[in-house]
């Protein structure tokens, strides 16, 4: 197990690239959502290569099976996050919203991450509990 001590400070690299990653940041965990259209809002950063940008973020209230198109609301550059909202339908019994991004090189932000113990990297899809009813 590793503590973060001095000396494996002081050995590490800096992380200088990383996995296509995305999140949602509104509606807050836990919300309770009425049946029906619902605003999700977030943001997505590309992995921080040369010449690679988000493409698109996609949202879905249903665990993944269907996806919902989100709209970049900011300016897409290199090496900077993007803002994102999306209008999404949710139902009776939904209980997670569920966000990925896509690269303009057409790489999907995966399903789940590979584990490690302090949790670098982490890029599997960022999944909002919620309850609608």
């Amino acid at each position: 197990m590793t503590e973060g001590t001095a000396e494996e400070l002081a050995a590490a690299e800096p992380i200088l690239e990383f996995p296509v990653n995305s999140a949602a940041c509104e509606p807050a965990e836990n919300a309770e959502l009425k049946p029906g259209p619902q605003r999700v809002r977030g943001y997505a950063l590309a992995s921080g290569e040369p010449r690679r940008t988000i493409d698109s973020v996609q949202v879905s209230a249903d665990g993944g099976h269907t996806w919902s198109e989100a709209r970049i609301t900011s300016p897409v550059r290199e090496y900077c996050l993007v803002l994102w909202e999306a209008e999404i339908r949710v139902d009776d019994g939904t209980d997670a919203l569920v966000v990925r991004a896509v690269e303009s090189n057409g790489r999907i932000q995966p399903e789940t991450s590979k584990w490690n113990r302090k949790g670098y990297l982490f890029n599997g899809w960022h999944r909002v509990p919620v309850r609608a009813q």
